[in-house]
Parts: structure tokens; sequence; C-alpha cells
């Protein structure tokens, strides 16, 4: 461990508001950083007005309830494969069904089930929210990337970590 801390050396877990992290997270499946981002900046640019700071022009998020109304095709303006997911989410979260902020007081085992239970939510993308939007350190997101990694290095090779 001593080796990744000294590598990764000044890396921070971000902390990310509730439902951008679980939409995001939902959109980019088997994405990489670079187009995560992409599609985390089309939806601010295509869903919501401007705002400046300085010189520069900023978007906020979607919020839940505007994500079952993105019509199909500014989806595909936005980059999005998953528009279906992300309006079903969107309609749960506004509608209150899935009260994101409550989640917060719950065990680690029933936030991910409970994030679980949401279209296009696997256990990557419970861990990865849980992580980034409920600061739950335990949470261990493991992609291919990670599970390579790892791989001989905390467990003995050819073990499988999921």
């Amino acid at each position: 461990m001593q080796a990744a801390r000294d590598f990764c050396r000044g890396l921070r877990i971000i902390r990310q508001p509730r439902w951008e992290c679980l939409a995001t997270f939902i959109t980019s499946s088997m994405k990489q950083v670079v187009h995560i981002r992409q599609i985390s900046r089309a939806l601010r640019e295509t869903f919501r007005n401007a705002g400046k700071i300085d010189n520069y022009a900023v978007h906020t998020f979607p919020s839940p309830s505007e994500s079952p109304a993105v019509p199909n095709k500014n989806c595909a303006n936005a980059r999005l494969l998953s528009r279906e997911k992300l309006a079903g989410d969107g309609g749960i979260v506004s509608s209150g069904e899935a009260n994101l902020e409550a989640w917060a007081a719950l065990s680690d085992v029933d936030l991910r089930a409970k994030l679980c239970a949401l279209p296009g939510v696997g256990a990557k993308v419970a861990n990865c929210v849980m992580l980034f939007a409920y600061e739950r350190l335990r949470a261990f997101p493991i992609d291919v990337w990670i599970e390579r990694g790892v791989e001989g290095k905390i467990f003995s090779a050819g073990a499988k970590i999921n």
C-alpha cells in the first residue's frame, strides 16, 4: 500500500452531489474518464442555462425532475447511450421514491442495496456513488483496470476479487 500512496501522492477523492454522481455513472458505463467528462459537460450544456463566473460560462447539472423530459434527439447530441436509465432514475428520485439525501443515514450494506435497486445501477456503479457522493471510504469500485492493477499485488495471482 505504501508504494500506491507514494505513486499517487496528492490524489484526492472528489465529493460530488448525489444526483449528479449517480446520473454520471449511469451514463458512463463502459467509458473512459475523458468520455465521462464529455458526457457530463454535454448534459450540463444541453439542458441547463449558462451562468457566468468571471469570464467563464458555467452550466449546472440537470435536476432529477428534468431528466425524464430529456428528448431523444438531444440525448444523441449529449452522447447519451443510457437515456432510459437516466430518465427512469430521474423520475424515481424526483418523485421521492428514492430519497438520495435520506439514504446517507443508511448502513453501507443497505445503501448499496438501495442503489442497486435503481435502473442501470450494478455493484460497480453503486460502489462509485457510495465513494464519491456518500464518502463511504470502504466502498471499493472494481473495474477491469482496478482488477488488473491489484491482481498479484494484493491478492494471489489468479484470484477473483469481484
